[in-house]
């Protein structure tokens, strides 16, 4: 469609807030530039076109939904007319989300800024507004603080009928905390959080409401997550102005670890001189033209990875700058003239670092040694491709390739010998994998020095393919093993229908998140293909020859050619609206039919990254409806079939149209599972489904995943009290408190082991500070009852599930006082089981915790025959499981705080190496016997004692009482002695002497 017959360069843009969208009865532009003095627009009566100062750039009004044909003359002359096609749609609304935020404080300046810190809070408003009445200033600001008067009547009214926003991204790194109206500004209040730097596509939709039949359109708006470390960096670069150089060239350089952060560099900002944008060159005025300090030379190439920025200069000399340091010279780089980092960062640490970190440097010029770096660039390592290439070949290229965990390196052999070498890193080890030369004549040829052609590499954006360009375009779908041609499907009837023209080469190849790639011709012709079929379209691009461009997918997936200019903000943006060309007729229209997507619905659940570990599965869905007459059969692979094991089950359902009676479409649910085979095989392959019938008119294409089937790195156990309820998968892990926690424990003499080579047990008492970051906070536990420890799977804070396999523990400190409540017998061992000790004694390693785990444990209870002494089928057996209820007993006499290391022994249960530390503060010890029989024979003594005391007490009592009788008598007949009459008297008298 550029150029289509040779007149002049062709381009239409749309208006819309989403920049790919055509909508009856809204404005969008077309662009037709050639030598002419004068160009002519005809359109049908459905359309209007306004001129916007020139006939070469103007605006069309469309009013009907359907395809439109636009011609384009020079000069008058209906001779030399180019046809182009549009496909317009009706607009879904005709309003508008907007979204003001910044960082902390953004609200009190006069305009809000899109670039934000990532680990803080922050704080956004929400509004609606009509885009087609800019009539005021807080209406026409590209980033305002507030709505304006019109907007906020608007917002208002459609709050009142029940319209509210639903902010969403398909990046995990945003988290909407709340979403609240404010009555008095009359916007929506929106809490965030951005956990990972990076360009975040933030979509907002709303519930539906409309006002006189128009509602609110989903909105596209990228928020610039941007880190500290990234900001220093651009920090130490100093602040320069415009140069003119004669040096043709423009690249970028996107930092894939926080990828609103862009490095250009081109001949229109001279030697030295780089362009840093902070928002992928999104706002206005932002991108500032920088230069190295102390650094002079023409920059030939940049690397940027998560904390540090390379440079190479002259082509010769590479330079670092870090957040602590420099621009520094890296030594080791002394003759280099290509750089290149990862083009994947590690955001959800399914890859190691060293891969995630690498850095590659080379001379495309000669010399066959490849530079790299695991640590981001702060050390260099090199390895020579001298005994896989001639002497006088050199590298061409080379990238980090993640599904392979290897070095993919292109280089030249000879006279139109180009292949594709391996270098794994971790094992030091080369691999030659493709040659591009074979007796078939057909056979690929990436170079046959014949066009002037700089073959490169680029891996695709989900990893699963590596593309490979020069004088065609090749992809390969496994690291670089096969390669397969990729045809280009010319668009201008004057060069070859299929490929390139004779002197035509592809320069550069962009790829996006969904499978789709681009790539550019030396003549600036633009081809859109997907990964999943062999040939390539060419679409509209508006560029000439000797337009300098850079292709780049952006974070909702559109196509933007960027171009450097000699003004702010030094590199234009314009989106290629690719999609719309795909299914609109291309001209000549009889060679050239329209493409049509063969369903209706292609949904899928496939995470574009995930790790699988031994006994679990990888669980997704899909659906597909397609329209009659095409397949609903969905096609599922995997990239490796000796490390997972693939089930699928596929229904189909039948939905009736409800307006056309006896239609509907057919259906297909799928639901499948990836199982890892066994523990001894651990890699990462490809998980792919697509529907079996499709095309590049659809949207939705492929589900690609990224499988590590191993270890996932955040994964690990943590201890659980046995007795403590277990969680539920998806709880959180909270942290232990360790204000509670001791500040040191101490062990007695003869209770601890010094040195366990010689288990030396000293005579005097250790007191050591306690670490509760490593043990957590000490679990009570008491003599008389059993102990059973539980131990949780956890990755990173998130519960996934409880060990059942089994485990044991090792007391670190070498304390006795403790045993277990089962035999070796009753455990049901056939052999004499292994036990730490045991282990620890045979072990040549120093550190105890080595010496056993999932790489030398042997179960006891796996012979058909036993052969187990008595002596030891009746000791204690030590190894945990979900199934024998082992447990420990205490039987030490003294109190203690008892330090745990334990490991998951049984390999079969997962591929990572799960240990953790955990501390039990024993109490209740019982009294000794001696102390026991003292006391009971005192409590009898003292028993008997009381017993004789109260005896003689009550005896005394006895005695007291008689005599106070007696004497209480005494005083009563005295008294009546004293109350007698005299002759009474003489009478008693008389009876005493008788």
């Amino acid at each position: 469609m550029a150029k289509s017959f040779g007149h002049g360069s062709f381009f239409y843009q749309s208006l819309e807030q989403d920049g790919v969208s055509f909508y009856a009865n809204r404005p969008f532009l077309a662009s037709y530039t050639s030598a002419s003095t004068s160009v002519s627009w005809v359109v049908s009566s459905n359309c209007a076109v306004s001129n916007l100062g020139s006939s070469q750039t103007v605006q069309i009004t469309c009013s009907q939904i359907g395809v439109e044909a636009i011609s384009v003359s020079r000069n008058g002359d209906a001779t030399t007319s180019d046809t182009f096609y549009v496909t317009i749609a009706k607009s879904p609304g005709c309003y508008q989300w907007v979204l003001a935020t910044g960082p902390p404080g953004w609200e009190l300046t006069s305009s809000s800024q899109m670039i934000v810190p990532v680990g803080v809070n922050l704080t956004g408003r929400l509004w609606i507004a009509d885009p087609s009445r800019g009539v005021s200033l807080a209406d026409t600001t590209t980033y305002p603080v507030k709505p304006s008067s019109i907007s906020s009547q608007l917002t208002y009214s459609f709050m009142t009928i029940g319209e509210a926003p639903n902010v969403t991204s398909i990046s995990d790194a945003l988290s909407i905390q709340k979403v609240l109206f404010n009555q008095d500004g009359r916007y929506w209040d929106v809490l965030f959080n951005l956990a990972r730097p990076g360009t975040v596509p933030v979509v907002v939709s709303g519930q539906g409401a409309a006002l006189i039949g128009c509602t609110v359109l989903q909105t596209w708006i990228p928020l610039a997550a941007q880190d500290n470390t990234s900001s220093i960096i651009q920090q130490k670069l100093s602040s320069s102005t415009t140069s003119s150089s004669a040096q043709a060239s423009f690249s970028v350089t996107i930092n894939r670890c926080a990828t609103n952060n862009a490095f250009a560099t081109s001949s229109l900002f001279g030697d030295g001189r780089v362009a840093v944008s902070q928002t992928f060159f999104t706002q206005p005025q932002e991108t500032k033209l920088k230069a190295f300090q102390s650094i002079t030379g023409s920059i030939s190439n940049i690397a940027a990875t998560r904390y540090s920025l390379l440079v190479v200069v002259n082509n010769q000399d590479a330079y670092i700058v870090t957040n602590s340091s420099g621009p520094a010279k890296v030594a080791a780089l002394s003759s280099v003239n290509q750089i290149r980092a990862t083009t994947f960062c590690k955001p959800n640490d399914l890859w190691p670092p060293t891969l995630a970190d690498s850095v590659l440097a080379w001379s495309s010029k000669a010399g066959s040694s490849l530079f790299y770096s695991q640590d981001g660039g702060l050390s260099f390592s090199s390895v020579s491709l001298s005994g896989v290439i001639s002497t006088s070949g050199f590298i061409r290229d080379a990238l980090v390739q993640k599904t392979s965990s290897e070095y993919l390196i292109l280089a030249r052999n000879g006279d139109k010998a180009d292949v594709l070498i391996g270098f794994n890193p971790q094992y030091q080890s080369l691999k030659l994998k493709y040659v591009f030369v074979g007796t078939d004549a057909n056979a690929p040829i990436v170079d046959a020095n014949s066009k002037g052609s700089v073959p490169g590499l680029i891996a695709s954006t989900n990893g699963g393919d590596i593309f490979i360009y020069g004088d065609g375009l090749f992809i390969s779908p496994d690291s670089g093993q096969t390669v397969f041609t990729i045809s280009l499907k010319s668009r201008n009837p004057s060069l070859p229908a299929v490929n390139l023209a004779a002197t035509e080469y592809v320069v550069q190849v962009a790829s996006s998140s969904k499978g789709h790639f681009a790539a550019l011709t030396s003549t600036r012709r633009v081809f859109i293909g997907h990964s999943t079929f062999s040939e390539a379209i060419e679409v509209v691009s508006g560029l000439v020859s000797t337009d300098l461009v850079w292709l780049e997918f952006d974070a909702f997936d559109r196509l933007v050619a960027l171009i450097p200019t000699s003004t702010p903000n030094l590199v234009s943006k314009r989106i290629i609206p690719f999609r719309n060309e795909l299914v609109s007729p291309r001209a000549p229209t009889a060679n050239n039919p329209t493409l049509v997507c063969p369903y209706a619905l292609w949904t899928h659940s496939l995470p574009s990254e995930s790790a699988v570990d031994i006994g679990e599965n990888l669980t997704f869905s899909a659906t597909l409806q397609p329209f009659a007459g095409n397949s609903n059969r969905v096609i599922i692979s995997v990239s490796n079939n000796s490390l997972v094991s693939l089930s699928a089950n596929q229904s189909e359902t039948f939905s009736v149209d409800p307006y056309l009676a006896g239609s509907g479409l057919w259906a297909r649910q799928v639901q499948a599972a990836v199982v890892p085979i066994d523990y001894a095989h651990s890699g990462r392959l490809i998980l792919r489904a697509r529907p079996r019938d499709s095309s590049l008119a659809c949207d939705a294409i492929e589900g690609v995943s990224l499988l590590s089937v191993g270890c996932p790195s955040t994964r690990r156990v943590v201890f659980r009290d046995g007795r403590a309820m277990q969680p539920n998968p998806g709880d959180v892990l909270v942290p232990p408190n360790c204000s509670s926690a001791p500040t040191e424990v101490s062990f007695g003499a003869g209770n601890w082991v010094s040195d366990f080579s010689s288990w030396t047990r000293p005579h005097y008492t250790k007191v050591v500070p306690y670490d509760c970051g490593t043990y957590g906070v000490p679990v009570s536990s008491f003599y008389g009852e059993f102990f059973t420890p539980a131990l949780d799977v956890y990755d990173g804070d998130v519960f996934v599930k409880t060990v059942d396999a089994d485990f044991a523990l090792w007391e670190v400190n070498g304390q006795g006082g403790f045993d277990y409540n089962i035999t070796n017998e009753k455990a049901g061992c056939m052999t004499s089981p292994q036990t730490w000790e045991q282990m620890v004694r045979s072990s040549s390693s120093g550190d105890p915790r080595l010496a056993w785990g999932p790489s030398n444990y042997q179960p006891c209870y796996t012979n058909s025959v036993a052969n187990i002494s008595k002596g030891t089928a009746q000791s204690a057996y030590t190894i945990f499981n979900g199934t024998n209820n082992l447990g420990i007993v205490w039987k030490s006499g003294e109190d203690a705080t008892y330090q745990f290391y334990a490991v998951v022994l049984d390999p079969s249960f997962s591929y990572c190496t799960l240990s953790t530390s955990f501390a039990v503060r024993v109490e209740g010890t019982p009294i000794p016997v001696g102390v026991q029989v003292g006391i009971v024979l005192g409590c009898i003594c003292a028993i008997l004692s009381v017993l004789g005391l109260s005896y003689m007490w009550f005896l005394r009592n006895r005695q007291l009482e008689a005599k106070e009788k007696a004497e209480v008598d005494e005083r009563e007949r005295e008294e009546a002695e004293r109350e007698m009459l005299p002759e009474e008297m003489v009478q008693l008298w008389k009876q005493k002497y008788e």
